[in-house]
């Protein structure tokens, strides 16, 4: 398996949210810091969720957790290809 990685830097996922934020439509609730900036600059919901589609459609997993000290990490893995 070969592990991806995508770091950020903003505040952060609650843990309460993470498992949820792969599933379509689902946004954080609204009483957070940029939850209502992304419904009025037209976010869907449905990025995540495509990407976990499509990696499980591979073969993989996909996930987030805690960054070290803030944001998240977002990270999915793939079945490695056969040597050339």
């Amino acid at each position: 398996m070969v592990r991806f990685e995508v770091l950020d830097n903003g505040p952060g996922i609650a843990p309460e949210y993470r498992a949820r934020v792969f599933e379509r439509f689902y946004r954080v609730d609204a009483g957070r810091s940029d939850a209502g900036r992304s419904k009025q600059e037209g976010g869907t919901g449905l990025g995540l969720s495509i990407v976990r589609n499509l990696v499980h459609s591979m073969g993989g997993d996909v996930g987030v957790e805690r960054g070290e000290s803030v944001g998240s990490v977002f990270w999915f893995v793939l079945p490695a290809g056969k040597p050339q």
